[in-house]
């Protein structure tokens, strides 16, 4: 139904407005496929499941792909990967990611964070369950020069990439540091 008397007071600044799906599983790939113009990753979106999984399901029709990662930045890798562990102990303490974790390797992992969840831990504060090779499997974590290094394996497999800091289970001024090294490196990479 049309409103009368009333007019757009500027000309639209598109035709459509496109539509992005974020889809995880097989099922919201498939319809992102048929019916979206981009799709939105998880979180925890490594270059390998764009390459494996997301790929092949979206097939040859143009959607823009959009990767979503975790990314902590430090002059100290260690703690860098420390500050991501807590974002990846909470995904591994969630039922519906088990299946992506085992497929990984992580199976056992997973285990000991949904048991630690279920015994009354904060699922945010679970990264000490975390192992180093399982937080570099699904988060960019290190130093300036190793989250460059990882983020350019997103090339040609993502049409752009949304980063964010960690923030799970950390004091403020632990997020404030991981917000201020993001933003130093990609302020100085763009």
């Amino acid at each position: 139904m049309a409103v009368r008397g009333w007019r757009r007071p500027y000309p639209a600044a598109r035709p459509r407005i496109p539509i992005y799906l974020a889809a995880v599983g097989p099922a919201m790939l498939r319809l992102t496929a048929q019916i979206a113009d981009g799709w939105l990753s998880h979180e925890l979106c490594p270059p390998s499941t764009l390459r494996d999984q997301v790929r092949p399901v979206l097939g040859s029709r143009k959607i823009d792909i959009v990767a979503s990662a975790c990314c902590s930045v430090d002059a100290d890798a260690g703690a860098a990967r420390r500050r991501a562990a807590n974002v990846v102990g909470f995904y591994a303490s969630v039922r519906s990611y088990a299946d992506m974790f085992a497929a990984a390797g992580f199976a056992e992992v997973t285990a000991m964070a949904g048991a630690a969840l279920r015994a009354g831990r904060p699922a945010d504060s679970l990264g000490d369950l975390i192992p180093d090779e399982m937080v570099d499997a699904y988060a960019v974590a290190g130093t300036p020069a190793e989250c460059v290094a990882r983020l350019k394996q997103y090339d040609g497999l993502a049409d752009g990439i949304k980063l964010s800091p960690p923030s799970y289970g950390l004091d403020a001024d632990e997020v404030r540091a991981a917000q201020h090294g993001l933003l130093e490196l990609v302020g100085s990479h763009s």
